[in-house]
């Protein structure tokens, strides 16, 4: 690859910092930076590593991250997709096809789940796995399987290993209805959990030669039904988060580090990872796990200590701070319904008879005697309300935003519980939206005491730290196509958010569907290798006038293992290849069953 354009940003012989002005790094040096990786020094598909690659923490930021480490999960043309209807069809003849596929559930269910995306590339090898019933299937080395112990590349696993598979109700029946034994009798259940039945891999044999290989993209599951195998569909945010921790007190002091976790994967930075020992030591890490607090809505607090998920509170929402506007995204009601009308009716009157101090059974009260609307319209209302109160999100008082956005604490906001409840797609827009709205207002006044106090000679200081919010799967929060409460929030952050000291860092998987203001915004763009052409697309606009080439010849020249990326420097104008230092954490987006384990 051509490394033209490489940055000269450098910390003596060792380290370049990237998002800092030159003044900046003459006077701080790599003060406030977070080891993101090394630069890349030569071409090939195991090119030379270089120097250590810093990030600028201490001023705001907006940072888009996209695609995914680890990509180029791809399955054979002819693998066989399971649709809504029970009918199969080849991978290779699903991108016009508009029913849905078959997915794995959090509850080891198969169900009907949306595919979002196609893809399709060329590749030189393949494994093909058989299994002891007989299943088969031609897939990338680096595809994930879902074992016992958690998704593995398929590379990764042995054999006599069991993989999830998709049961028939037939398969069952015969299992058990042919075995005399009870003792064999119990084994064969022991395998079987759900709707899956976990098969055990039997053949690998590796295939050489040139292939087209296919994937989807499944945004509620991550996974999808192939040849009755469950195949899997947030690295680099991780490893930001892993800095944050590891710098030095009086830094993360002033700091305070908020993540939006919409899969429920980040608790596990709490604990030290155990594998690629071997791999962290090249990069002089060791396993360690990272001070982060875990916050789940108060009325899911029962379900993640029953699981035993290491979490460290509950938080909600203050009922008062939801205007009628989101109160009518989350019910997706419209100003064309009577129950609208009577909606802002009673949260107005509510509001002035009670101030900012009610919650769920005064607007439901309230509901109940409206003497202006019919019937069925109030008891609509009201019932909307009751749902509302089984959330277990929204409370008279609240979670006070000085608790979320603690001093050097790093928070994760945990929304994954609402992911899949029905009818309530809207409560995590919500949750975002009134958190950005509230530290964007609580910041502009703090951000003044600040200026105030250093027109005295006394330090930069202020009761509300400088914030970083992280957002993964961005596009759901910022999308380009709708609207939606969070959206204004957020592009006052992308637009003005940095000068009362708000960083923004965006990741998805998914740069087309994310609204461009984010993508055009942004001053520190972190890109792993992505070959679906409409994401492609979407950040080319991105392309600045010293590039020598549009992204998709980056795209094309990269190495295609794992951990490689793309850093756009705005402050610098300056093009990175980089890879990406490994976890030192646990990765929980990998092993997703670890929730169980």
């Amino acid at each position: 690859m051509r490394l033209d354009n490489m940055a000269s940003f450098d910390i003596g012989d060792k380290s370049s910092v990237i998002g800092r002005s030159m003044n900046d790094i003459e006077k701080y040096g790599d003060k406030a930076t977070a080891y993101f990786g090394k630069s890349v020094m030569s071409s090939g598909e195991k090119p030379v590593l270089g120097r250590k690659i810093l990030i600028d923490i201490a001023k705001p930021h907006v940072m888009l991250i996209c695609g995914k480490r680890g990509g180029g999960k791809c399955l054979d043309g002819d693998t066989l997709i399971t649709l809504e209807d029970g009918s199969l069809i080849k991978i290779k003849n699903l991108e016009q096809d508009t029913k849905k596929i078959m997915a794995l559930n959090n509850n080891f269910k198969i169900q009907k789940a949306e595919k979002t995306n196609f893809y399709k590339r060329k590749v030189n090898k393949m494994l093909e796995i058989t299994l002891a019933s007989g299943k088969k299937i031609k897939l990338t080395p680096e595809h994930p399987l879902l074992t016992k112990k958690g998704w593995a590349q398929a590379k990764d696993i042995k054999l006599n290993t069991r993989i999830a598979t998709q049961k028939k109700i037939c398969e069952k029946q015969n299992i058990i209805e042919n075995i005399n034994s009870n003792q064999k009798q119990l084994q064969i259940k022991k395998q079987i959990q759900g709707d899956v039945h976990w098969d055990e891999i039997k053949e690998k044999k590796k295939l050489e030669g040139n292939f087209q290989v296919y994937d989807l993209t499944v945004p509620k599951f991550h996974n999808f039904v192939a040849n009755d195998i469950i195949v899997h569909n947030s690295y680099s945010m991780a490893v930001l988060i892993e800095e944050f921790a590891r710098q030095p007190i009086d830094i993360r002091k002033r700091l305070s580090v908020i993540v939006i976790d919409t899969v429920g994967i980040f608790w596990s930075l709490k604990l030290p990872t155990k594998q690629g020992i071997k791999e962290l030591e090249k990069w002089d890490l060791k396993p360690e796990k990272t001070d982060v607090r875990v916050l789940v809505p108060k009325g899911k607090l029962d379900f993640y200590k029953k699981k035993e998920i290491p979490i460290d509170g509950a938080f909600t929402l203050r009922v008062s701070e939801l205007e009628t506007a989101e109160w009518m995204s989350l019910f997706k009601l419209s100003w064309k319904d009577p129950e609208a009308i009577l909606l802002s009716r009673i949260v107005d009157e509510v509001k002035e008879k009670l101030g900012t101090l009610y919650g769920l059974d005064e607007l439901i009260t309230a509901a109940k005697n409206d003497n202006e609307s019919e019937k069925n319209t109030r008891d609509g209302i009201a019932g909307r309300f009751r749902a509302a109160k089984t959330w277990g999100l929204f409370e008279k008082e609240g979670t006070k935003i000085k608790e979320i956005a603690k001093p050097a604490t790093i928070t994760i906001i945990d929304v994954s519980a609402y992911r899949q409840a029905v009818g309530m797609e809207g409560t995590r827009d919500v949750i975002v939206g009134l958190l950005g709205k509230r530290l964007f207002e609580e910041r502009m006044l703090y951000r003044k005491e600040e200026e105030i106090r250093q027109t005295k000679g006394l330090t930069r200081e202020s009761d509300l730290p400088i914030i970083w919010m992280m957002i993964d799967e961005a596009h759901m929060f910022m999308p380009k196509d709708e609207d939606s409460f969070a959206l204004s929030v957020l592009l006052e952050w992308v637009r003005v958010g940095r000068q009362p000291g708000l960083s923004l860092l965006l990741a998805t998987q998914r740069p087309n569907k994310l609204h461009p203001d984010a993508i055009s915004q942004c001053d520190l763009f972190i890109s792993h290798r992505m070959t679906a052409q409409p994401d492609i697309d979407a950040v080319a606009q991105l392309r600045p006038s010293y590039l020598h080439q549009d992204f998709d010849k980056y795209y094309q020249e990269m190495p295609r293992a794992k951990g490689y990326a793309l850093v756009l420097d705005d402050q610098s104008e300056k093009l990175w290849l980089i890879k990406v230092r490994p976890r030192f954490s646990w990765d929980a987006g990998v092993t997703a069953s670890a929730f169980k384990n």
